[in-house]
């Protein structure tokens, strides 16, 4: 394991850690997730190294090798997600250098970084996984209002029990007992015990952090990201049926089959019975390093039919080689996409276009009328107007624009009752 780092045309510095493997015959770059950092993949590298795979894994900004000390973690620069999306196009690039095919990786908040990417730089890769991610969440509009709301009462360093507690409150549902906050990560206690005890996960992020990844989850399920996504690559989703990021196997079934409809040629979906959120660290974790070992060598995955001719690797590296050759030969020129950082702010501005301003109006109105409730009542609140979105989201009209002040006041007296609290 080599630490390495890239440097942005901005300056910003990127570190992670590289994986060389003897007489190499593929690649795999791999960006990481939410509150956890690189070198909790040593397993999976070491693994593929021994089958011939080079791999490298970025630390997402403000996490792993890019923070110097504990209390840095999460201190959110402007365009965060556009930083990270650019950074890992360089590692994608050095990967490549060596001539042989390069697969690029994502779990969890890489999940979208990596869905961005394939947008804006897709075509220079043979193939992707994304891993435990998440389909469309009709609550998303309320999440950014209400981060929106707080960041001009609190700052955007601030760090908001309301907005954690609505993010992740919920994960546990499933699991009873729960025997900690952080089971729905996996069903091995040990590596949850681990990641606990670990001052490097677990963080909790600023607003400013919230911001961006609501802005990026916003950009990855509009119609329009599926149309930029390269036609010709092979795409692999792969998730837990018990991780609730995913909804459970719902949200990434529903990213192959938009991707499908969007004309993607070579999409594969593999959901882990029982598995939940990190199925690299969940007990079973061996099918799903020897399913992404499959994939990059285009061999077809045990998770998903019986296994046909297996190609030994070098043959398949090979052929995926001159497949890769040929889909961009025949893709089309103007697929790229827009490569403006400002790409996941501006679309901001068009999802709150398209926000059920009535059902807000409703929640805003109640939390208005108990402006002296408990923040236990006011969490109720917001929580309740949350599921009433979900449930009337598709029957609802468009509200009046002059109910979006109104609504906006609201929130914002209850949000900061809460937070005062």
């Amino acid at each position: 394991m080599e630490e390495f780092e890239v440097k942005l045309p901005s300056g910003e510095i990127f570190k992670g850690y590289r994986w060389p493997a003897e007489n190499a015959v593929a690649n795999l770059t791999m960006m990481t997730g939410m509150q956890e950092y690189a070198a909790r993949y040593d397993r999976l590298a070491k693994y593929l190294n021994t089958r011939g795979i080079n791999v490298w894994i970025l630390d997402a900004l403000g996490q792993g090798r890019n923070v110097d000390k504990v209390e840095d973690l999460q201190k959110w620069k402007k365009w965060g997600f556009s930083l990270n999306v650019n950074a890992m196009k360089l590692v994608v690039d050095i990967a490549k250098a060596n001539g042989l095919p390069t697969t690029q990786m994502g779990h969890s908040m890489g999940s979208f970084i990596t869905r961005a990417w394939l947008a804006m730089y897709g075509n220079g890769v043979d193939g992707a996984v994304i891993m435990g991610t998440a389909g469309t969440n009709p609550a998303l509009g309320v999440a950014k209002t209400m981060v929106s709301t707080l960041r001009k009462l609190k700052g955007s360093r601030h760090i908001s029990k309301l907005v954690t507690g609505a993010a992740f409150g919920s994960y546990n549902k499933r699991i009873n007992p729960a025997r900690t906050n952080y089971d729905w990560l996996t069903r091995d206690n040990a590596i949850v015990d681990k990641y606990i005890d670990d001052p490097a996960c677990g963080f909790t992020f600023t607003l400013a952090g919230y911001a961006d990844l609501f802005n990026v989850i916003g950009y990855v399920s509009a119609d329009s990201w599926y149309k930029l996504v390269p036609k010709n690559m092979p795409l692999l989703l792969v998730s837990g049926g018990e991780d609730p990021v995913g909804s459970y196997g719902q949200g990434p079934a529903e990213v192959a089959e938009k991707l499908q409809d969007a004309g993607c040629s070579d999409v594969s979906l593999i959901i882990y019975e029982g598995m939940r959120h990190e199925i690299l660290n969940e007990i079973g974790k061996e099918t799903v390093m020897d399913d992404i070992r499959r994939f990059i060598f285009g061999e077809q995955a045990a998770g998903t039919e019986d296994d046909e001719d297996v190609c030994e690797p070098e043959e398949a590296a090979d052929i995926k080689a001159e497949e890769k050759k040929d889909a961009v030969e025949t893709e089309a020129k103007g697929e790229m996409a827009e490569k403006d950082d400002r790409i996941f702010h501006d679309t901001n501005k068009s999802d709150d276009r398209h926000l059920n301003e009535q059902v807000l109006a409703d929640a805003g109105s109640k939390a208005s009328e108990k402006i002296d409730m408990t923040v236990q009542d006011a969490e109720a609140v917001v929580h309740k107007g949350i599921r009433k979105l979900q449930n009337e989201f598709e029957e609802a009209g468009a509200a009046a624009a002059e109910l979006g002040a109104k609504v906006k006041n609201a929130v914002a007296d209850a949000a900061e009752k809460v937070e005062d609290k």
